[in-house]
């Protein structure tokens, strides 16, 4: 049972972790996001409108929320067991991810005839995104790999 009781600590603390890191790099990304549009449009006044959105966004109150809760719950954790929570401590994945090397080096090939061809010969970061483009439909398109790994 105790057994039990630490592998239900230590799968509850480490999606408490995957959420939070999501939902920081989710936020990190927009602010990257907002900082480059703004630069492009500076007219717009993107960034200011963000920031003044964030304010009253509920996800950072939820985050520390969550941090707080994670807090209690290791405090508990070592006062229940005498030891210090560790993260990722008898918590097994429960699927396994591959990927299908055939239609990555098929998305490799794709890339480098999409870099060769002339589509836009005189915008040559149009080119390259173009390119990247190809790479991430067809790795799609196939699912050579798990799609959060094509979606960063």
């Amino acid at each position: 049972v105790a057994a039990s009781a630490r592998r239900r600590y230590a799968e509850w603390y480490s999606s408490a972790t995957r959420l939070i890191h999501f939902a920081e790099l989710n936020i990190e990304t927009m602010a990257k996001t907002v900082k480059k549009a703004d630069k492009v449009r500076p007219f717009a006044k993107i960034k200011a409108r963000y920031s003044s959105e964030m304010q009253y966004n509920r996800l950072h109150d939820n985050i520390l929320k969550i941090h707080e809760m994670m807090e209690k719950v290791r405090g508990d954790f070592n006062s229940r067991f005498g030891e210090e929570l560790q993260q990722y401590a008898d918590v097994s994945m429960a699927e396994v991810w591959d990927c299908k090397w055939r239609f990555i080096l098929l998305s490799i090939i794709f890339y480098a005839i999409a870099r060769l061809a002339p589509i836009f010969p005189s915008h040559q970061p149009a080119h390259h995104c173009f390119a990247l483009f190809v790479v991430v439909v067809t790795l799609w398109i196939t699912e050579a790999m798990p799609f959060f790994c094509t979606a960063m």
